[in-house]
């Protein structure tokens, strides 16, 4: 059944709700800490920008360089609503991956004309209705799940296991992947929030708009976006954080190796050496490329060491995880050669 009441008409989005209310909100394993949604940081900006966007119900279209956090933001948002509003909020967050063969139904749902097409022929459940030939895809199935239930049949609101309304959180991933046309030929399911189902009668399922979902787009900026799309979006691009860097390494890791804090100025210290402007590399490690080779250097950490100087090779062992070219693997070795000899380790 429905609810008895609708949801707050303005939710709020600050980031770091799940951890003020609980503290220490993860498991204490390094793995754990270091994909958890709970503890991302954003920005100030990038808070505005999520409620903004939560505010005026328009998708909030995210760019910034591979690794930046754009597609993490979108698990913050998911965990942080579904804490603050369980009620309302559904803590599963639907993904569409853009493919550079997607096509704008996809988004919504597909059909098994071909199950379809057998089933009939071979007079095999003839009676099954043509709902249970449709697989909703992530922005159909929230919009099911809006949807007023007495809008909907039966057998399509079991498929998307909607037994009463509910907000969800929907990502659509690397949109700049898909062909051109794609941005285009949503733009009016995305503003309204509907869709058609040519094979229900060109049935319409229409969210309720108190209960519309949360939509968050990310582009690597590969291509440009039609401008009809852009002027239905919230836009924020996401700076490298290098100011909240030093944040965003504690939070996930400190704590959990002895002696970590040398061990972690080191790893940074180095990091920022890489990325630095003079070096020109090709493609600069980002955020989730430091996490990752964190996870190897705190693991090693566990180990005994405490310091990543104290062991030269476990740097150099581990440099692919942050470089990703021939070219940049070269200036990255004599980065790294040349950061051990000002510590005085060759």
């Amino acid at each position: 059944m429905e609810h008895d009441d609708a949801p707050p008409a303005n939710p709020i989005y600050t980031g770091d709700a799940i951890t003020r209310a609980l503290g220490t909100v993860v498991g204490d394993a390094l793995w754990e800490r270091l994909r958890a949604p709970q503890l991302y940081v954003p920005t100030p900006s990038l808070v505005d920008a999520v409620n903004v966007a939560l505010t005026v119900r328009q998708p909030l279209l995210v760019s910034g360089e591979p690794g930046c956090g754009k597609t993490h933001l979108a698990h913050s948002i998911v965990a942080e609503l579904a804490f603050r509003y369980p009620k309302w909020f559904s803590s599963e967050l639907l993904v569409f991956n853009a493919k550079s063969t997607s096509v704008a139904n996809e988004l919504f749902y597909n059909f098994d004309a071909i199950g379809r097409f057998y089933a009939t022929k071979e007079g095999v459940n003839q009676s099954v209705a043509p709902e249970h030939y449709i697989d909703l895809a992530a922005l159909g199935l929230a919009i099911v799940r809006a949807a007023p239930l007495d809008t909907t049949p039966d057998a399509l609101r079991a498929r998307a296991r909607a037994g009463s309304q509910q907000r969800s959180v929907v990502l659509i991933d690397e949109i700049d992947k898909a062909p051109r046309d794609f941005p285009n030929d949503i733009l009016n399911e995305i503003e309204a929030m509907a869709f058609e189902i040519r094979e229900l009668g060109g049935l319409k399922v229409s969210a309720d708009f108190a209960w519309a979902p949360v939509v968050v787009i990310t582009t690597n900026s590969d291509k440009n976006l039609p401008n009809a799309f852009l002027r239905r979006c919230v836009y924020y691009d996401i700076p490298f954080p290098k100011e909240q860097l030093n944040q965003i390494v504690t939070r996930r890791v400190k704590g959990i190796v002895a002696r970590q804090d040398v061990l972690l100025a080191e790893a940074l210290t180095l990091f920022l050496e890489l990325r630095h402007e003079r070096h020109r590399l090709d493609k600069k490690p980002g955020v989730a490329e430091l996490l990752a080779w964190l996870e190897v250097i705190a693991q090693s950490a566990l180990s005994g060491r405490a310091s990543i100087v104290a062991d030269p090779n476990l740097i150099r062992r581990n440099l692919s995880l942050l470089l990703k070219s021939s070219d940049d693997m070269a200036i990255g070795r004599q980065i790294v050669e040349d950061w051990l000899r000002t510590r005085g380790t060759s």
